[in-house]
């Protein structure tokens, strides 16, 4: 059974690494970086060739073992849950490689499905990866939401540094979160239309002094 478990997790490792690959190639891509995104294209297609060449060998050697020895609930278990894994991972893996020009669509026609993709793999859980491609693909689009405010874009970039600090913990990372936070913030100011809106500013300091009071439960 060591030898099943010995490819259950090389099995894991390269659909992982097929997953970051196609990943970086719809990211690339979303920037027009072609020779980058038909390099990791080329990658997540070997690492996924890896993952199935594994996975046929594994469930030869499973059927080989079931022969002679009844497997126990728990050994069934976790190959399902690989099985599963690798499944699902596998389908994610081959749409992204191929929305381009599944059914003919263009480029732009298949972002509506990639969307689609990373929203359903967050909803299993937070996935960095999904989360990026989403990024991406969102700066792809060219409308205006608020043609008169920066407070729109002012937002998506807050989002793209907190992900960068978030990668990288430095003070410079942090600084450059919380300026364009403030900026943001004052840009918001100047949209209100009302007086009344304008005072609830006013409140911000002492909302802010709240968030780093120390709670005792």
């Amino acid at each position: 059974m060591r030898k099943i478990k010995k490819y259950a997790k090389s099995i894991m490792d390269e659909i992982c690494s097929a997953k970051e690959y196609a990943e970086k190639y719809v990211e690339c891509k979303a920037y027009g970086n072609m020779p980058w995104a038909n390099r990791f294209k080329e990658m997540a297609n070997d690492e996924l060739k890896h993952a199935m060449y594994l996975h046929e060998k594994a469930v030869q050697e499973i059927e080989k073992l079931n022969e002679v020895f009844k497997p126990t609930v728990e050994m069934e278990k976790a190959w399902e849950e690989c099985h599963k894994e690798y499944t699902e991972k596998a389908a994610w893996i081959k749409t992204m490689l191929n929305m381009s020009w599944r059914y003919g669509m263009t480029f732009e026609e298949s972002i509506p499905l990639a969307k689609e993709l990373a929203e359903n793999q967050l909803k299993k859980g937070f996935d960095v990866e999904a989360f990026l491609i989403l990024c991406e693909l969102n700066k792809l689009d060219n409308l205006d939401l608020v043609p008169d405010s920066n407070v729109d874009e002012m937002i998506t970039d807050i989002g793209s540094f907190f992900l960068q600090y978030s990668r990288n913990k430095t003070s410079q990372n942090l600084n450059t979160v919380l300026n364009t936070v403030v900026k943001m913030l004052g840009e918001l100011y100047y949209t209100c239309d009302s007086t009344e809106e304008k005072e609830l500013f006013r409140s911000l300091p002492n909302k802010l002094a709240n968030v780093f009071k120390t709670t005792v439960i």
